[in-house]
């Protein structure tokens, strides 16, 4: 990781209790990070709070070095204002050149942290994307998606209308969830994907894993995920691991 500023060059509320931010980097490097990378930002001098913010990315101007981050609405930011920037934080999501067909699952948690691969998927690939949102995740405003992304929407966190089609429709899936949920919902997720299709091909499922993010480096351990035969940092080696490496139970 390296540390750089950008600027907030404009704000725009976008509804649903979220705001998308237009970030200027100075880095060339960080600026051009890719779809599952994100950063550790301060907009204050001062070392209060001592944890820095977790931004994450959704598109990128890849000719102006510019990044738009979504934030929720809890904090006020201004055109001008300077951020403090570290990264890129984390690996690439795993994006297979020949995906096609392209599921993403938002499970009672907003879908921010996979919009960036959302749309370099649609960009560079020209794939066909469909994204569910349960739960609570329904209150995200689809207005704000790109009108060439199937969305569909269901109360019920884990269950969503045609579950089954579109598990074998689909080439591959990205799903996220709350760090609250998520081992009873990847769980059911990798069971009832497995039931759909009879068995999962590698690198086909992945849970993205939405951790606190104290140091960003691996150093504190505090975003560790149980691997079957070992524990791998979110911020190092994920965010998004393969659900059938995962010890799930």
């Amino acid at each position: 990781m390296r540390e750089t500023q950008g600027i907030i060059e404009r704000v725009r509320q976008i509804g649903g209790g979220w705001q998308q931010l237009e970030l200027t980097v100075e880095d060339a490097g960080i600026a051009q990070l890719k779809p599952g990378q994100t950063l550790l930002t301060r907009t204050d001098a001062s070392l209060d709070p001592y944890l820095r913010d977790h931004w994450i990315p959704v598109n990128r101007d890849t000719e102006d070095n510019t990044l738009m981050i979504e934030r929720p609405l809890t904090r006020r930011h201004s055109p001008g204002d300077v951020v403090n920037i570290i990264g890129p934080v984390g690996l690439a999501f795993p994006l297979r050149p020949n995906t096609r067909h392209l599921l993403l699952l938002a499970l009672d948690y907003a879908p921010t942290r996979l919009l960036h691969l959302m749309n370099h998927a649609l960009a560079t690939q020209q794939a066909s994307v469909t994204l569910i949102l349960t739960g609570a995740a329904r209150e995200y405003p689809v207005s704000n998606l790109p009108p060439v992304v199937e969305v569909i929407t269901s109360p019920e966190p884990m269950m969503w209308p045609d579950q089954k089609q579109s598990f074998g429709w689909a080439d591959q899936i990205f799903a996220v969830t709350s760090p609250v949920f998520v081992d009873d919902y990847y769980t059911t997720l990798f069971d009832a994907s497995r039931l759909a299709r009879h068995a999962l091909p590698a690198e086909f499922l992945y849970g993205v894993y939405d951790l606190p993010l104290p140091c960003g480096t691996g150093a504190c351990m505090a975003c560790l995920v149980r691997y079957k035969h070992d524990h791998r940092a979110a911020c190092v080696d994920g965010a998004a691991f393969d659900l059938a490496q995962v010890r799930l139970r």
